[in-house]
């Protein structure tokens, strides 16, 4: 149950911001060539996303064959969510878009499984810290920005 109530949470973030995006653009031009924009965006977005996790999956499975990597090998998958959300921002052109908790978690899991005689997890876990300070310097770069408009 817990898992329907965060997709469905997730899945209504996802269209409060894609309504979002739509309302600003409305203002500068017609309300059909902004959806236009907005589908072939969002086209463009699922071409590289769906693009690089057949990679990934090709990757793996070549890693598990040929090096017998099945166990850390599994850690490439951690790398969609974080290209598909630096594919967003690029393309909208927001870095607050940009997923960085999935680079500091992936960073972290990959440092901790990695190392021998599990010495990364202690002091790595810093690696996480990341993530407040990004998240406070877009927020405030956001703000000046719109400040000066």
């Amino acid at each position: 149950m817990k898992i329907n109530f965060v997709n469905r949470r997730r899945k209504r973030r996802l269209q409060e911001e894609e309504n979002d995006i739509i309302e600003g653009e409305i203002q500068e031009g017609s309300y059909n060539s902004v959806i236009t924009r907005h589908k072939r965006k969002k086209a463009i977005k699922e071409a590289f996303v769906s693009s690089f996790t057949v990679i990934v999956i090709v990757g793996y499975i070549l890693l598990g064959v040929f090096l017998n990597m099945w166990h850390p090998g599994w850690l490439i998958f951690l790398l969609i969510p974080i290209f598909s959300s630096l594919v967003w921002a690029i393309i909208e052109k927001k870095p607050s878009y940009f997923s960085i908790e999935m680079v500091a978690i992936a960073t972290y899991v990959s440092i901790g499984i990695i190392m021998p005689n599990n010495t990364g997890w202690h002091p790595y876990w810093a690696i996480l810290l990341v993530i407040p300070v990004y998240r406070s310097i877009i927020s405030a770069v956001t703000k000046v920005k719109y400040l000066k408009n």
